[in-house]
């Protein structure tokens, strides 16, 4: 597993990370012989009190560090609406998004939980349109949404104002729905898509969603080649990205923030598993990382 740190700290380097050798480096495994609802992680967060919380296969968990706390789906409409999650993400200092099946909004400060689920005009059909993939939230409390039939945005009062079906009525029925990929924020006002179809910018403020043309974010150019090469992309910050390339087997870093039109690349370590769309990864601090393995737990690597 060791070998895994040399590339986190790579990646937080960039963000000015004090390097660390590999002495003083501890590793610790979790699993469901520790607590955890299922071996198979498709999440993790962080909220603003410091608990972690991990989606899996079957539930959700929150961890304190010493153990888990396990939520699942029960007759309660605010509880989950599926035990089989696809992934958490963290939409402001007291809110978390958990998708998969609609989106299960959870407030860390109050307790309080909902779901807001994608409507469709025919209900034997809703379940394709509710299989989402990612959400991320705007600063006046919008909601914007991924999932396999396409992309959906939310105001503050969880109204629909604006959908994309990427798929017409005539295929619902009849083709399995694999749109969406990943949404990364370019700026305050720009959403960046991956899809089946190639890369959409969804504008915020005109409420429009494009194909992106070379020149629109030019250190964006090398990689529209997208799905043809499948990149992978992992956010830091708003602006800020990781790419992995999967034919060069390189790592490209992306500051969007700076006017220097420069891109930082790292070729990634022979031998090591590639990243693949269900790798996920988060910094506690700059000191602290979690990475989630597929079919093996949960690893928390830090520094003493």
């Amino acid at each position: 597993m060791n070998r895994i740190l040399p590339l986190l700290l790579l990646l937080f380097l960039t963000e000015n990370v004090e390097a660390q050798s590999l002495k003083g480096w501890s590793f610790t495994r979790y699993t469901t012989a520790d607590g955890l609802s299922d071996n198979i992680l498709t999440g993790v967060a962080e909220d603003s009190t410091g608990f972690l919380w991990l989606t899996t296969r079957a539930g959700l968990n929150r961890f304190n560090g010493h153990q888990f706390i396990q939520y699942h789906s029960t007759d309660d409409v605010a509880s989950l609406s599926s035990e089989e999650l696809a992934g958490i993400y963290r939409l402001d200092d007291h809110r978390l998004a958990i998708v998969g099946s609609g989106v299960h909004i959870v407030d860390t400060r109050t307790g309080q939980r909902k779901n807001i689920y994608i409507p469709y005009k025919d209900e034997r059909y809703v379940f394709k349109f509710n299989m989402t993939l990612h959400a991320i939230s705007g600063k006046n409390g919008d909601l914007f949404v991924l999932s396999r039939s396409g992309f959906y945005h939310f105001n503050a009062r969880d109204s629909l104002v604006y959908r994309f079906d990427y798929y017409p009525d005539s295929m619902v029925a009849i083709t399995h729905l694999v749109f969406g990929g990943k949404m990364l924020e370019l700026d305050e006002h720009h959403l960046l898509i991956t899809s089946v179809n190639g890369l959409y910018v969804y504008d915020k403020q005109r409420r429009k969603l494009e194909k992106i043309s070379p020149g629109d974010f030019p250190r964006l150019d090398e990689f529209l080649s997208y799905p043809k090469i499948p990149f992978e992309y992992f956010q830091v910050k708003p602006g800020v990205f990781f790419i992995y390339d999967p034919e060069k087997k390189r790592l490209c870093y992306v500051d969007l923030r700076r006017k220097r039109n420069d891109r930082l690349y790292a070729a990634w370590p022979a031998g090591m598993n590639e990243p693949g769309w269900r790798s996920r990864f988060v910094a506690t601090d700059t000191r602290n990382f979690i990475l989630t393995l597929q079919l093996g737990g949960l690893v928390r690597i830090w520094a003493d």
